[in-house]
């Protein structure tokens, strides 16, 4: 019975993994129409293409984002900017932080996309949103997904031991040698 429990258990923690929400891998993503730039201005896949591009999602209240997600992505972002890769960073955060966040991305280089202001004003949305448009949900944070520079997605991973563990090497596998 137990063990019966336990599987059960695992194979729902699995289903949940950044591995099973869109999009998918193989498959370019589709639009965050519920989310901006912080200046503003609409997130736009086709933009980002020509680059490898890192889509983060995080939280300033989120520890494993904190802790390894973020110090990651900015570490991969810092040691491959000159080969083209480029970061967006999608914040989980309260708009209420929306002008620290701009400082944050003047500071970092990130792009950094928070909940549009008029579905989310400031300190209407604690958490951030998870549903971020046709693009899909997001189930965990940390959560990040490689885009290669055709806009296509190569890898996705999750949690903080995920994207430590994984995020350099998905960069590599899409940056041109």
């Amino acid at each position: 019975m137990f063990r019966s429990i336990l599987v059960t258990f695992a194979l729902c923690a699995l289903a949940l993994s950044a591995h099973a929400f869109k999009p998918e891998l193989g498959a370019a993503p589709e639009a965050m129409d519920r989310i901006e730039y912080v200046d503003g201005t609409p997130v736009d896949f086709a933009a980002l293409k020509g680059k490898p591009t890192v889509v983060y999602f995080g939280a300033d209240w989120c520890l494993p984002c904190i802790e390894r997600g973020r110090p990651t992505v900015l570490r991969v972002l810092q040691k491959y900017a000159h080969r083209g890769l480029q970061v967006v960073f999608v914040s989980m955060d309260d708009n209420r932080l929306r002008a620290a966040k701009q400082e944050e991305a003047a500071q970092t280089g990130m792009r950094i996309a928070m909940a549009r202001q008029d579905l989310c004003p400031p300190g209407k949305c604690p958490d951030g949103l998870r549903e971020v448009g046709a693009f899909g949900r997001v189930f965990v944070y940390p959560t990040a997904v490689v885009l290669d520079a055709q806009g296509i997605v190569r890898a996705k991973m999750d949690r903080g031991v995920g994207v430590a563990g994984g995020l350099e090497s998905a960069v590599l596998s899409v940056l041109a040698p």
